[in-house]
């Protein structure tokens, strides 16, 4: 039996700023949002540029550039994806609900799974908790894991996805 598998929201948080309109509007513009890097110094490496999140796009309540970035990240665009698939708990059951995190380090301070439980518990997610690291395959490997909960039944709706805060060590 083929199971049919359908991506019906997604939610983005880049250095264009939050949200998928700004995000593909950037792409179809042809815009780059690599820039001198203001996170951290950048003394003893080559290269002083990348792709960072600024914390003009948060308010001090969202954690911006704390040890919670990669949390307020996932959870804002999580929700984005959510709001997008116009789904409620009221039409799936929060146990029918899995997550499926890819991350390379995952958050500062925080192990790669806590990253996906905090999340998970912030948005409501009561069904299968699952962590994907893959170095920058990540992200990917997750949407992956996310089809096969769905084909096999383990899950009636699934957030997946990744986050990564631009660090040194990611850097």
């Amino acid at each position: 039996m083929t199971v049919s598998v359908a991506v019906t929201g997604m939610g983005a948080v880049t250095g264009h700023g939050l949200g998928c309109e700004r995000f593909w509007s950037a792409i179809e513009s042809g815009s780059s949002c690599i820039r001198p890097i203001e996170r951290f110094s950048t003394d003893g490496f080559k290269v002083k540029l990348g792709a960072q999140l600024g914390s003009r796009y948060f308010t001090d309540a969202d954690g911006a550039d704390g040890p919670e970035l990669g949390f307020t990240m996932a959870v804002m665009a999580g929700r984005e994806a959510w709001d997008q698939a116009g789904l409620s708990t009221r039409e799936v059951a929060p146990g029918r609900i899995a997550i499926v995190l890819g991350s390379g380090l995952g958050d500062e301070g925080d192990g790669l799974h806590r990253l996906t439980e905090k999340v998970a518990d912030h948005l409501g997610i009561a069904g299968p908790r699952l962590t994907i690291s893959t170095a920058c395959c990540s992200s990917t490997n997750a949407l992956g894991v996310g089809r096969e909960l769905l084909a096999d039944g383990s899950a009636d709706a699934v957030l997946a996805g990744g986050v990564d805060v631009l660090t040194p060590e990611v850097f």
